[in-house]
């Protein structure tokens, strides 16, 4: 991003020129534990929303942010909390989990997205984590997780 700030020039491609594989459940971002997912997920976030006032299309931006703060919602779940080596009990997974949601700019996409432009996975969270349903995502996501591994 520091490199789109300080270019003199942006040119569009419409090709692919880099290729990462999407799926209901990730992008191929692979699934290391990270102890602190605050510090580096909130400075991505906070520097992407640095961009909102060189656009000129500031309603599509929002859009695309809203869409890309609720896919790092979902990574603090993957590298910290749902991870094997993060050995708290549920409930306090839960509660930490809630205490994210709860803060901005989280918060604002949880009540503001897009769901059409979300995985089947964000949209269930996005459904559930606005009722403060996180147990409720987390089994479903586990036994999503068993099912996957059974049809290999």
């Amino acid at each position: 991003m520091k490199a789109f700030n300080k270019a003199k020039k942006v040119v569009y491609f419409n090709e692919n020129l880099y290729h990462y594989r999407i799926t209901d459940t990730q992008i191929s971002s692979g699934n290391r534990y990270i102890h602190d997912t605050i510090t580096p997920f909130n400075e991505l976030l906070r520097e992407l929303e640095s961009f909102k006032d060189k656009v000129s299309d500031k309603r599509r931006f929002e859009e695309v942010f809203m869409v890309r703060a609720i896919g790092v919602l979902l990574w603090h779940l993957d590298h910290k909390y749902f991870h094997k080596e993060y050995k708290a009990s549920i409930f306090k997974k839960r509660k930490s989990i809630i205490e994210i949601m709860n803060k901005e700019p989280y918060s604002r996409a949880l009540k503001e997205v897009d769901t059409t432009n979300l995985s089947k996975r964000a949209k269930l969270a996005v459904i559930l984590f606005q009722k403060n349903m996180v147990l409720l995502f987390v089994l479903i996501s586990r036994l999503n997780s068993l099912i996957r591994k059974f049809k290999r």
